[in-house]
């Protein structure tokens, strides 16, 4: 079974933020400092095609977490901890599983399906 990455951040309009990320237009994540665990699990995903969804947390009501978007590794910079992001797809839906502010990424066998907007 293929399994698909999950990139788990704040929404960019919480007041919690424990990396840096820049945001694009649309939402669009463009690139994040992370962890080396997160580093490592980017490159195991770019290698095996992985799919690679963007699910934010801490997100304002009515909105609940949600995953935002589908993308594709574009760089990766080991040495600095920062991974960019391309060919996002908005996709607002919910999530196969509840994250919380100690997961930085997840491997998970599902897909999200049912939209939220």
């Amino acid at each position: 079974m293929d399994m698909n990455l999950y990139i788990i951040v704040s929404n960019r309009n919480s007041v919690t933020q424990p990396y840096e990320i820049e945001w694009g237009q649309q939402g669009k994540l463009i690139n994040i400092h992370t962890t080396e665990a997160v580093i490592e699990a980017a490159e195991q995903a770019k290698a095996k095609g992985s799919k690679i969804f963007v699910y934010e947390i801490n997100c304002k009501k009515p909105l609940k977490s949600h995953i935002s978007q589908e993308v594709k590794i574009g760089e990766i910079n080991a040495a600095e901890g920062v991974l960019t992001f391309t060919d996002h797809n908005l996709i607002f839906r919910k999530a196969p599983f509840v994250a919380n502010q100690k997961l930085q990424s997840k491997w998970h066998a599902l897909e999200p399906t049912e939209r939220i907007l």
